[in-house]
């Protein structure tokens, strides 16, 4: 799926039936999705999860020049890749 488009986020979720939510892009109102309530939290986070394994993708990499940790600084890479894989995950569940 090499040069594959998305719609960048945020995205954002409104209601359009109590039943139905619809998730479109923040920042043109563009429809991305209809979803049911339990659905919610984990499809208007998808850019977030996107973002953050990009960016974890990038800290792991040993020739990316993005991040430039010390050889012997595994924990402060370590740190920055958690963080970032917690903020996703918790958008995902609806808890931040």
């Amino acid at each position: 799926m090499s040069g594959a488009q998305h719609t960048p986020g945020p995205w954002i979720a409104r209601p359009l039936r109590p039943d139905v939510w619809e998730i479109v892009a923040e920042e043109n109102d563009l429809p991305i999705a209809d979803c049911g309530p339990t659905n919610l939290h984990a499809i208007t986070a998808v850019p977030d999860l996107l973002e953050a394994l990009s960016r974890i993708a990038e800290h792991t990499d040993p020739d990316s020049s993005d991040e430039n940790y010390r050889a012997d600084d595994r924990e402060g890479c370590l740190d920055t890749v958690f963080a970032l894989a917690r903020d996703a995950i918790a958008k995902a569940r609806g808890e931040a």
